[in-house]
């Protein structure tokens, strides 16, 4: 039977296995994957790890093929509530595994769920894995690192610093991956903005919103020696927009809004088992 899962963290994405929510498809249906031999892109594409990390549920259409381009099957365009896309991933053994990926909208053509195929293929967002490029299928990984990536218009308001719900089970899933928070030796928090707004304005909004990431760890027992955070405004953007009106280049620029966590000093198995 092929295994699947479904990722469904605020850009999130635990790195070692990385954001790590996994689960079921909502309502409790699986999903269904088109035959690869049917895709339009030939033998399927190298996505971009980075960013792929930031597809989270509640981009809209076009944030997504900024991030990972149009999908690779012929799914057509009016009324379409998934996207698949055949990817390729190097293995640690130093072979190629192929993955399916597909994203599922809602009614308001934002995305409502991440699912690969097999699921063991979740674990190529993982920490270890992405920064070598390759994906372990099998076997046991004791990293001790985990990632997480927050897109800030699903874990904060627009102009806002306040953590919501979704931001705080999207940190507590990263805790969770990685043990009891009182064990982590550092925790890494930097925040990024968009170039809306004045440069002065952006640094300290960046910085607010990873001071908010902290004081939620803080409350979840994660020592306070082991966390630094920091705002670097928006000269690290990960989309490039060019739209004239203001309300579509804040839809664009959605991704720059983030906060990056990145955890050190808990071990575990972190491998998928297909």
């Amino acid at each position: 039977m092929k295994k699947w899962s479904v990722r469904n963290c605020a850009l999130g994405v635990c790195l070692g296995a990385l954001a790590g929510c996994a689960g079921t498809a909502s309502q409790g249906e699986l999903p269904t994957f088109p035959a690869t031999e049917s895709a339009t892109v030939r033998d399927g594409t190298y996505p971009n790890i980075d960013s792929l990390r930031l597809v989270a549920p509640g981009l809209r259409k076009h944030q997504v093929r900024d991030l990972v381009g149009a999908p690779h099957f012929n799914e057509g365009v009016v009324g379409v509530r998934a996207w698949n896309y055949l990817f390729n991933f190097r293995s640690a053994a130093g072979g190629t595994i192929q993955c399916q990926y597909q994203l599922q909208f809602d009614n308001e053509r934002l995305v409502r769920e991440v699912i690969w195929s097999p699921a063991s293929c979740a674990s190529v967002l993982d920490a270890d894995s992405g920064r070598s490029g390759a994906i372990t299928i099998s076997g046991t990984d004791h990293a001790t690192e985990r990632h997480l990536v927050l897109v800030s218009d699903t874990t904060f308001g627009f102009d806002s610093a306040v953590l919501t719900p979704h931001g705080q089970r999207a940190l507590d899933g990263l805790l969770a991956k990685g043990g009891r928070g009182s064990q982590l030796q550092e925790v890494a928090i930097v925040g990024h903005a968009d170039r809306v707004g004045s440069d002065a304005t952006n640094r300290v909004l960046s910085l607010q919103r990873a001071d908010a990431v902290k004081a939620y760890l803080l409350s979840r027992g994660v020592p306070a020696s082991a966390v630094r955070s920091e705002g670097r405004g928006s000269r690290e953007p990960v989309v490039q927009c060019g739209e004239s009106s203001r309300r579509a280049l804040i839809e664009c620029l959605a991704p720059n809004r983030r906060v990056e966590v990145t955890m050190q000093g808990v071990s575990g198995e972190m491998a998928a088992t297909p």
